[in-house]
């Protein structure tokens, strides 16, 4: 049996609705941004439609060039909900190294 680990993140997102799921800190000042299970539900949505647009299927690998923010988890748990794989480059590598690796 096959279990995506993304099953369990959709449920509990359907579950909460408009409950607040994220706190995410603006840079650059002393605010925050609230997203509900609603908004992360969207944005998951949108990148999974793009990635199916460009034919990904399970077992791909994406490696992802989005710095860290909501808008990289919600992209993370949309190719897991297709069943590709996300690689996520390590912290602080310049560009040249990542694509001599």
């Amino acid at each position: 049996m096959v279990v995506n680990f993304y099953n369990h993140i959709h449920s509990r997102l359907i579950s909460d609705g408009d409950k607040v799921s994220i706190v995410w800190p603006v840079p650059g000042s002393n605010s925050t941004s609230e997203f509900t299970s609603h908004d992360i539900l969207l944005k998951i949505s949108s990148y999974r439609s793009q990635f199916l647009e460009r034919r990904t299927k399970a077992g791909d690998a994406i490696l992802f060039a989005i710095p860290v923010s909501v808008d990289l988890l919600c992209a993370i748990l949309a190719v897991q909900s297709i069943g590709a794989v996300p690689i996520l480059p390590p912290a602080k590598i310049d560009l040249l190294t990542l694509i001599t690796i």
